[in-house]
């Protein structure tokens, strides 16, 4: 019976050392890729930033109207309106206003309009002496709210 000792192998062959260098083929493709990544996601956010220009310009108007607070939310209103015209399709806006206020809280993470802000913006443009500052200044902010943070088409 032949026992392991008895062969002799003789020293490990180890084979021979591999240089690290960052100019080998695999480091160039692994920098192309990451250049290719880089680009890619700059293009990305690009898109989005100037497909989401009009909610930038629409609060940016609202904060830059030095008007009295009714026309500040007259302002409002329209420029709800426009931006919804945007993001919903024409035919659900077309419903009846009730729906409306529907339509705008399904497009956002809470729901903002309730009926006290229906009534206000129905009745904004008959005259807004009906409310208080406090009130009117709430539907400001929840306007810039929903026109900031809406899921667009």
């Amino acid at each position: 019976m032949l026992l392991l000792q008895d062969f002799d192998f003789g020293e490990p062959l180890a084979p021979a050392p591999v240089s690290f260098s960052l100019e080998a083929p695999g480091w160039q493709y692994v920098w192309m890729l990451l250049i290719a990544l880089t680009g890619l996601i700059l293009v990305v956010q690009f898109y989005k930033y100037k497909k989401n220009a009009y909610r930038r310009e629409a609060i940016q108007m609202i904060d830059s109207t030095q008007a009295s607070l009714s026309e500040r939310v007259k302002l409002c209103n329209k420029l709800l309106k426009k931006v919804a015209l945007k993001s919903i399709s024409r035919t659900d806006l077309s419903r009846s206003s009730m729906d409306m206020l529907t339509l705008l809280n399904d497009r956002t993470s809470k729901s903002l309009f309730d009926q006290k802000d229906l009534e206000i913006m129905q009745s904004v443009n008959y005259g807004s002496d009906l409310y208080n500052e406090n009130e009117l200044k709430d539907h400001i902010e929840r306007v810039k709210y929903w026109i900031k943070n809406h899921k667009a088409l």
